[in-house]
């Protein structure tokens, strides 16, 4: 169980506690850990909007929604309740629509959101691991950062203990980084980034960056190196080294775009010990 404890920030210029977070509550077994992670990534002052989508398919009338209201109702009590020990009374929604992905873009559009926080489905589903149609959408979409919370088959609460961060040194890597840090500053975490690749004098340069950006915010990290499959080395490296909690970000370069939205990513999650937080920062 994750110990909560009073918090030591990252510089406000870093940005990473957010004002107005979003979460769509779509599984019951995600609740626990999705606020968690939303209280843990918003500011003392901020608000955060649970939402709940009722997809009404455009050949039935939206009448419909009515015999799903109920359950709706339901996860959003839970969550606020979560919600409110943590210390925080969100504000809650059902919405009605007929293409979730949109529901979500809109509501965040509404309330000029900073963070929307989704939960995947269980990695047992098929192709619909991590990017199926409403995060991937959501994903390519939002203009604001998106955080992605993918659990192991066997779900397992969120845990900082020991965070995982492959890196490519492109800005989404770099914010995986940032919000790992802010998690140590949190729980007293340990954290790794990881470099996977062939050029060692490209590695070495992008991980003595991020050990002297850590330093600079008064935290530790521990920098590996590794050659081989990208997929097979994050996942040893994971499971090896007994990691809680990995954080991998989006990249803008197009060569490198279904590393998050294709096949790899899909890999990635399904594979991985332990929970994984995908990161997309704001546009």
């Amino acid at each position: 169980m994750v110990m909560h404890v009073e918090r030591r920030t990252i510089s406000a210029e870093e940005g990473i506690l957010h004002d107005s977070v979003v979460v769509p509550i779509s599984r019951p077994e995600t609740i626990e850990s999705i606020v968690n992670i939303a209280c843990d990534m918003l500011a003392d002052d901020g608000t955060l909007r649970l939402l709940y989508v009722i997809e009404v398919p455009y050949q039935l009338p939206l009448e419909f929604a009515e015999t799903r209201k109920t359950k709706a109702t339901e996860l959003l009590a839970m969550a606020a309740d979560h919600s409110r020990k943590r210390g925080f009374t969100p504000r809650q929604e059902v919405v009605v629509a007929r293409d979730i992905p949109q529901a979500i873009l809109d509501m965040a559009d509404r309330y000029k959101a900073d963070l929307i926080l989704m939960g995947s489905s269980q990695r047992s589903v098929p192709e619909k691991v991590l990017f199926g149609s409403i995060v991937g959408r959501v994903l390519r979409e939002a203009p604001c950062e998106v955080i992605v919370y993918s659990y192991p088959k066997t779900m397992q609460p969120i845990k900082y203990d020991r965070i995982l961060v492959p890196t490519s040194g492109f800005k989404h890597a770099w914010r995986a980084l940032d919000i790992a840090l802010h998690f140590q500053m949190l729980f007293g975490s340990s954290v790794a980034s990881l470099y996977v690749g062939d050029d060692r004098a490209k590695a070495d340069q992008i991980q003595d960056s991020a050990r002297t950006h850590a330093e600079q915010l008064g935290s530790k990290i521990e920098t590996l190196y590794k050659t081989g499959s990208v997929v097979d080395t994050i996942v040893d490296i994971a499971r090896s080294g007994g990691y809680t909690l990995i954080i991998i970000g989006s990249t803008e370069r197009p060569s490198y775009y279904k590393f998050l939205l294709g096949s790899t990513a899909d890999e990635v999650v399904t594979r991985a010990p332990c929970n994984v937080l995908i990161v997309r920062t704001k546009k």
